[in-house]
């Protein structure tokens, strides 16, 4: 995306669901400002989850950008 031809750009990121024993889908997108608000998120995202088993139902990030 060029910032330059933007007011207010904008980064998408898209979120799949994934729920144990029923498999992915969809699961919306969150705004970001730049890039390094999207890997932040990110990873705030997921230093918030429980170590060790995955849970029963949780979102993941698409491959960014």
């Amino acid at each position: 995306m060029s910032e330059k031809n933007n007011k207010n750009p904008a980064y998408c990121q898209k979120w799949i669901e994934s729920e144990r024993n029923w498999g992915q889908r969809p699961d919306g997108v969150s705004l970001h400002k730049t890039r390094d608000d999207v890997m932040a998120f990110i990873a705030e995202y997921w230093d918030g989850m429980p170590s060790g088993r995955a849970p029963e139902v949780y979102s993941k990030p698409e491959s960014p950008f």
